[in-house]
């Protein structure tokens, strides 16, 4: 039976053409955006202040972040919906316990170091003592300073995620998406912001509150990256179906696990007038890789090095 399965599966292969779908999208961003990753997470700490200011000084177009919404009901800027005792501790160097944001107010998380710690995984990132967290609110005017203090003509955009928890109610996915779009109409940025969440559920309740922000769809296709790497079948059905559903939520981006696309992917997306901007990409040699195959930006932690492949790549 083994055998009769696999010569099914070799037959499908061999059989299988790829066919790259033609790009009918002529409205696609002409130069490629570079987006730092929480700032620049590989050279300050993540999603602070500092981290931010690295990506702008590195020429990035564009900012990426996360938010998540406090117990009292403030957007604050940090990756995980619980308090991370590896990147943050208390002021007095106490450790801090695991718990979720959404039961913890603003204040306490102020009042938060986040950034002596060292990161392991990123051994070049710089420490910064007593560095707290941000609210999306001090970010904005923190970045608007810095253009107007540098004389910065072209404005940075700005990629801000949602970051829910496991299986959150659609009340609560209203209610962050009402947060964060009167947060960013407050600040005047509609024209330079960008909703990203992996719960799609929030991108049309988004678009329906402002239909003047970008939207996009985050992929990450668990458990499927390594078996559709090796099965050209199932790596295609994966890419069509994640494809699809960024068409039906009518997001203008599709920002997927890099691992997961190539040029099928690429042009497929961008036939459905979805620009394509993959992360998260830290070694030169894959940024090249995606640049020639057609990606419309890369997210990055690693900012220094993106924007050295960008000039490289562009001469400029």
């Amino acid at each position: 039976m083994k055998l009769i399965y696999i010569v099914f599966i070799i037959i499908i292969l061999t059989n299988c053409k790829e066919k790259i779908p033609a790009s009918t999208n002529s409205n696609l961003k002409p130069k490629l955006d570079l987006q730092g990753h929480r700032g620049a997470r590989g050279l300050k700490p993540e999603n602070t202040l500092p981290a931010f200011e690295s990506a702008m000084k590195f020429g990035m177009t564009t900012i990426e972040l996360d938010t998540v919404v406090t117990k009292d009901k403030k957007l604050i800027i940090h990756h995980d919906t619980n308090l991370n005792p590896e990147i943050c501790q208390k002021n007095s160097g106490e450790k801090i316990d695991v718990k979720r944001i959404a039961e913890v107010e603003l204040e306490f998380l102020k009042s938060l170091d986040c950034g002596s710690l060292k990161n392991k995984k990123f051994p070049e990132q710089e420490r910064i003592p007593k560095l707290g967290l941000s609210t999306l609110n001090e970010f904005f005017k923190f970045v608007k300073d810095y253009e107007k203090k540098n004389q910065i003509k072209k404005e940075f955009q700005f990629n801000i995620e949602t970051k829910f928890e496991k299986d959150v109610s659609l009340e609560t996915v209203n209610e962050f998406a009402k947060l964060i779009v009167e947060e960013i109409e407050k600040e005047n940025v509609v024209n330079r912001s960008t909703v990203q969440s992996f719960d799609l559920r929030v991108l049309p309740i988004v678009k329906k509150l402002n239909p003047n922000l970008k939207i996009s769809a985050l992929i990450q296709p668990e458990g499927i990256i390594d078996l559709a790497n090796l099965n050209y079948f199932f790596k295609k059905y994966s890419q069509d179906k994640s494809i699809e559903k960024a068409v039906e939520v009518k997001a203008e981006i599709i920002s997927p696990n890099y691992r997961f696309i190539d040029e099928y992917f690429i042009k497929s997306a961008n036939s459905k007038n979805l620009l394509v901007i993959p992360w998260t990409i830290n070694e030169k040699s894959e940024m090249q890789k995606y640049i020639e195959l057609g990606v419309d930006g890369i997210i990055s932690d690693y900012p220094n090095l993106l924007i050295e492949v960008y000039k490289e790549r562009y001469k400029k």
